[in-house]
C-alpha cells in the first residue's frame, strides 16, 4: 500500500474540518448542557441569582438588561441594534408597574402606567420630551384626555 500525496492528505483534512464544523455547535450545546445538569445535582442549586443580567450581541453592544436598583424593584431594558434603549419594561419602589417606549434617539414619547392606586394613565411627550396628550381614568372612574401645546399651556381637556 503506497503513502498518501500530500493532496490526499488535504482532501482529508477538508473533509474533517467540513466535518468538525457542522458538528461542534451541538457539541457546544450538549457540552454546556451537561455541565449544567451536573452542576445542579453537585451544588444543588436550581437558580442563577444576580441584581442585573446583561444580553449583548455578537457586537458586543448592549440589547436588553434585566436589573434592580433603588428607585425600581424590576426594570427590564431592550434596546436596538444601535445599542439604543427603546423599550423599558419596570416596576417603581411604590409598587407602580410602567412600560416606556423611547424613539431612535433614546427620548421616551411613550408612557404607560399604573399608579399606586390603581389609576391607569397614558402620556404622549414630543422630541423636546415635554408632556402633549394625557389619557386617563381617575379615581372614581372618570376618563379624561389632556392634551398639552409646545409650552406646556393646557390646550382642551375632555372629562366627561
Amino acid at each position: 500500500m503506497s503513502e498518501p500525496t500530500l493532496e490526499q492528505l488535504a482532501s482529508r483534512i477538508a473533509r474533517l474540518e467540513q466535518r468538525l464544523r457542522s458538528v461542534a455547535p451541538v457539541l457546544l450545546v450538549v457540552m454546556f448542557a451537561a455541565f449544567g445538569f451536573y452542576s445542579l445535582q453537585v451544588w444543588g442549586h436550581k437558580t442563577v441569582e444576580a441584581e442585573s443580567f446583561l444580553l449583548r450581541s455578537s457586537d458586543g453592544k448592549i440589547r436588553a438588561a434585566l436589573s434592580t436598583s433603588s428607585n425600581v424593584t424590576a426594570a427590564l431594558m431592550m434596546a436596538d441594534d444601535k445599542g439604543t434603549p427603546r423599550i423599558f419594561v419596570s416596576i417603581g419602589a411604590d409598587g407602580a408597574p410602567g412600560l416606556a417606549l423611547a424613539d431612535a434617539n433614546g427620548t421616551q414619547r411613550v408612557l404607560l402606567t399604573s399608579l399606586p392606586n390603581g389609576t391607569p394613565s397614558l402620556g404622549m411627550y414630543d422630541a423636546d420630551k415635554k408632556l402633549r396628550a394625557l389619557l386617563g381614568v381617575d379615581p372614581s372612574g372618570t376618563p379624561a384626555l389632556t392634551l398639552y401645546d409646545a409650552e406646556q399651556n393646557l390646550r382642551a381637556k375632555f372629562d366627561h
